[in-house]
């Protein structure tokens, strides 16, 4: 019997309780459903990704972003590699950078259809394995056209070596039986004898290096078939220049003896052919070993050398369409780069604590070198970076400056890595600059010069420096595009001009090289002074200048330059002129008059043991400040349509620029040491070359981080907190807040 009242409440029953929570239960998860799905809608199409790390992790350097949204055509990046013997987080940063490149080239990620597109194999598989093979068999087939011409070319050179070395023997049985002319010595006919001999042996390399040319051209790489079309040109050439070399001596020889009187006349008369097929043979060799110098060999062959064990980093071009102009074809040419795969996946080390691995700065050298090969395949004219020098022992192609200690080799593949040649010129073995014909035989590439300094302490040093002066003032006035690096010099010390750099007066840059810079700091009770400056802020607005802008950049005894347009305009034309690094005024710095008996004391490792170091208390010295130690010169007038001009205050900022490079990993790190100083180089020879849209920081610039690393137990905690600590938080709240209720 039902005993409630008509109108009074009724309390709903179980199943009506369950019903009504679980239609909220369902409006709350179709909400919440509906949410996410909208959420990820907006990201996907509004593809925004935030790096917050104070190292820079997630986020491509303004160089490598100003690269991938001006490409050209797209670049298929291939890391072909077991996925075994490489460490896991190597692996995982390097999938970190190339998302990066490929959402920053139009892309959505390593699947997106952007300007970058990233294949990943792994070799350590069975249908990887076949997968790389097919890839090389589409590169092979792509690169026959140019390998096919580069064999033709080094044959040809072959077949024309292997024609001197018969030329060359010819010449020594001829030269044997001139010897035995009637009334010719026994010491006259000996010495035909033996330099027949010469000459028969240096036919005989020749005839040798045909036949390894043909051996090497026949010989092919197992995994890509292309045979080392530059090695064995480079062969020839050594055997070709020697015999020629060898063959110059020997036609002065014969011209003496023709012109002797008391020569023998049979053997007179024998002379002149001698001569003729002599000098015919040198002409040959020299010929057959500058058609050699063009040869244009495949890119493909470093891909070929680069491929060990299965793996391979390769970047490859789109296609050209077939309307290719010439300069279209020749990057057509090289449509290809290799990267070296142990920098991008070094293998699995364990320092026993689980700790082992590379270094996080592994991500930055990634994308340096993916960057770099990406954009050497780009069609734009590359610039080649002359180094002018009064060394008598040639740079290249060592480029070594001091064997073990100053090494050029790191500085030039950084350049070689962003398609930037180097040559250099010994003003002490030639006046002239070099023709480089090879490198830029239609003139359509811009070069830049970059002078490295000499001593004038010895009077051949000072023979040397005066070559090296009037070489520099030459390419300044015919209007060459310049890096100048000052050094201190003692001709100003005593009232003299300096030849190094008074050239840029008339252009309103007066270096003074008389009165380095110098900063005192108080040292472990006593006052020390340092003739090296550190800059981290470049304290002027210049591209070249932002692309430096917080790094640290050393230079070693700055000059302090004066600019006065002024004094510019009277030189005639238009000249601009811009301070790229300006130091603050400091009462601790000051110009330095009387620095030489400092600068010997440094040279000989006591300059911080000096009991009285210098002091701004000579008239001659400057106080005060700002110093520009850094400047820019672009003008235009009679000699040059646009000259560009970068002055550096300092010689051995260079130098600490090729340690960097040359340095490059240690133990997995980039050296921190001086990151401003390759930045700056690479960013001045972009200016100069009028590449500005090149110019920005690059990867490097990020490789100094700013936090220190956390080590494994660290980061451990973090997570377990994260993914343990919340839900436990929110247990023991519950449990608080039932507590405070009773």
């Amino acid at each position: 019997m039902n005993t409630t009242p008509p109108g009074a409440f009724r309390a709903p029953s179980a199943a009506a309780r369950r019903l009504h929570y679980g239609l909220k239960l369902a409006v709350i998860a179709l909400a919440m459903t509906a949410t996410a799905a909208f959420a990820v809608l907006l990201i996907s199409r509004a593809n925004v990704r935030l790096d917050v790390t104070a190292t820079r992790e997630h986020r491509l350097s303004p160089r490598t972003d100003a690269l991938l949204t001006s490409l050209d055509r797209r670049y298929d990046i291939v890391i072909a590699a077991p996925r075994r013997g490489a460490d896991p987080r190597a692996w995982q940063r390097l999938g970190d950078v190339l998302d990066a490149m490929t959402r920053a080239a139009g892309g959505g990620g390593r699947g997106g259809e952007g300007r970058v597109r990233v294949t990943v194999i792994d070799t350590g598989s069975a249908d990887g394995t076949q997968q790389f093979a097919a890839l090389l068999q589409d590169l092979t087939a792509r690169a026959r056209p140019a390998v096919d011409a580069a064999i033709a070319q080094v044959t040809a050179g072959a077949d024309r070596a292997a024609a001197a070395g018969d030329a060359l023997s010819r010449l020594a049985g001829a030269m044997i039986a001139a010897g035995e002319a009637p009334g010719a010595s026994a010491a006259l006919r000996e010495s035909f004898v033996r330099a027949a001999g010469g000459v028969s042996a240096a036919g005989a390399d020749l005839t040798k290096a045909a036949e390894q040319a043909r051996t090497t051209l026949a010989s092919q790489n197992a995994a890509l078939p292309v045979p080392a079309t530059d090695a064995a040109a480079a062969a020839l050439r050594r055997a070709l220049e020697q015999g020629a070399v060898a063959l110059s001596p020997l036609i002065g020889d014969f011209r003496a003896l023709a012109a002797d009187p008391g020569a023998p006349a049979a053997l007179k008369d024998r002379l002149g052919p001698l001569q003729e097929q002599a000098s015919s043979a040198r002409d040959a060799a020299a010929r057959a070993g500058a058609a050699l110098a063009g040869v244009k060999h495949p890119a493909v062959l470093a891909v070929a050398r680069s491929i060990e064990r299965s793996a391979a980093a390769l970047i490859i071009a789109e296609p050209l369409p077939a309307s290719a102009s010439g300069a279209g074809a020749s990057a057509e040419d090289r449509f290809i780069t290799a990267v070296p795969i142990d920098r991008l996946l070094p293998p699995r080390r364990d320092d026993g604590a689980g700790g082992g691995g590379p270094a996080p700065d592994t991500r930055f050298l990634a994308e340096e070198l993916l960057a770099s090969g990406i954009d050497s395949l780009q069609t734009r004219a590359r610039p080649i970076v002359v180094f002018v020098h009064a060394d008598p022992v040639p740079l290249a192609p060592e480029f070594i400056i001091v064997p073990g200690v100053i090494e050029m080799r790191g500085l030039v593949e950084r350049l070689a890595l962003a398609g930037i040649d180097c040559a250099d010129w010994s003003v002490s073995r030639s006046p002239e600059p070099p023709a480089l014909t090879d490198l830029n035989p239609d003139g359509s590439r811009p070069v830049v010069y970059a002078t490295l300094g000499t001593s004038a302490e010895t009077a051949d040093g000072a023979a040397r420096m005066a070559k090296l002066s009037d070489a520099i003032a030459g390419l300044v006035n015919r209007g060459e595009r310049v890096l100048i690096s000052v050094a201190p010099s003692p001709l100003r010390a005593i009232g003299a001009p300096d030849p190094m750099v008074s050239f840029l007066e008339p252009l309103g840059v007066v270096a003074d090289s008389g009165r380095p810079l110098l900063r005192e700091f108080t040292g472990p009770g006593r006052r020390l002074v340092t003739h090296e400056m550190i800059v981290t802020e470049p304290g002027a607005e210049h591209p070249v200048s932002n692309s430096i802008r917080g790094l640290t950049t050393a230079f070693i005894w700055p000059i302090p330059l004066t600019l006065d347009p002024e004094k510019a305009q009277a030189g005639g034309g238009d000249v601009r002129l811009a301070p790229l690094i300006v130091v603050p005024t400091e009462r601790s710095l000051w110009a330095e008059s009387q620095w030489q008996e400092f600068r010997r004391a440094v040279s000989q490792g006591r300059g911080d043991r000096i009991v009285n170091p210098p002091s701004p208390d000579s008239p001659a010295d400057l106080v005060g400040g700002p110093w520009t130690i850094a400047a820019a010169i672009e003008r235009t007038g009679p000699t040059a349509a646009r000259q560009r001009i970068v002055v550096i205050g300092s010689y051995g900022w260079i130098i600490d620029a090729i340690a960097l490079a040359s340095t490059g990993m240690v133990d997995g790190r980039i050296a921190p040491a001086a990151p401003g100083n390759i930045e700056l180089f690479t960013a001045s020879v972009f200016w100069l070359a009028g590449m500005d849209d090149r110019i920005a920081s690059g990867p490097v610039a990020g490789a100094v981080a700013t936090i220190p690393t956390m080590d494994p137990g660290t980061l451990a905690l973090i997570r377990w907190s994260l993914i343990a600590g919340v839900p436990v938080g929110v247990l023991l709240l519950g449990v608080a807040w039932r507590l405070m209720k009773g």
